[in-house]
């Protein structure tokens, strides 16, 4: 279990944050999850599947995206280690995804059946605070992103970005960013460079 242990040493560190956990509870978050390894370029994810699982970000990073009826990509998230990458309303609802879940560099994830994280919950219900924490944050985080669209400009965008993505911006093709901020990607070429001439 120790060596297990050590794989999920992320895991419990980000869930620790927010819950404590005895060692009873540490095994079952351990035998819950299962080890996944995706190559960059892979997908978690595809647009007409069921989500069947959350995954939890070890390394590497994904791009959460969505293909309009035209086929025109529009990057919703990057997910970074720590993080969590799934489409909860597939995965609670047992329905097809319209989005895309695509490793960016080669990505290792540790993740969860919604099955299994039925069980976990009703067996230790301390994991049902974790995941409500964490889904209140996401959805303020979703609901600042909304505000700061609509409110911020493109420069004060995406020196968020750069703030709050400080490794990603590296990784990401700069396309993604510029849909992820909502602007033309030869806008957000000419923003780089006027901020890098300050």
């Amino acid at each position: 279990m120790d060596k297990l242990r050590e794989r999920y040493k992320s895991l419990i560190a980000n869930m620790q944050k927010h819950i404590k956990m005895n060692d009873i509870e540490i095994d079952e978050l351990c035998n819950s999850f299962k080890y996944k390894k995706i190559k960059k370029g892979q997908y978690l994810l595809q647009a007409g599947e069921v989500c069947r699982y959350q995954s939890f970000v070890l390394s590497g990073c994904l791009k959460l995206h969505h293909l309009n009826q035209e086929g025109k990509e529009h990057a919703l998230h990057f997910l970074q280690p720590a993080w969590w990458a799934a489409d909860l309303y597939s995965y609670f609802n047992s329905t097809t995804t319209n989005m895309n879940i695509k490793a960016l560099a080669d990505t290792e994830v540790l993740q969860i059946e919604k099955k299994t994280f039925d069980k976990m919950l009703d067996k230790h219900p301390i994991f049902e605070r974790f995941f409500r924490v964490i889904y209140q944050n996401a959805l303020c985080s979703q609901h600042k992103k909304t505000i700061d669209s609509i409110s911020l400009s493109a420069k004060e965008r995406y020196i968020n970005f750069i703030n709050h993505f400080p490794v990603i911006q590296s990784l990401v093709p700069q396309k993604d960013i510029a849909t992820y901020l909502g602007m033309a990607p030869e806008y957000l070429s000419k923003l780089r460079k006027d901020l890098s001439r300050k």
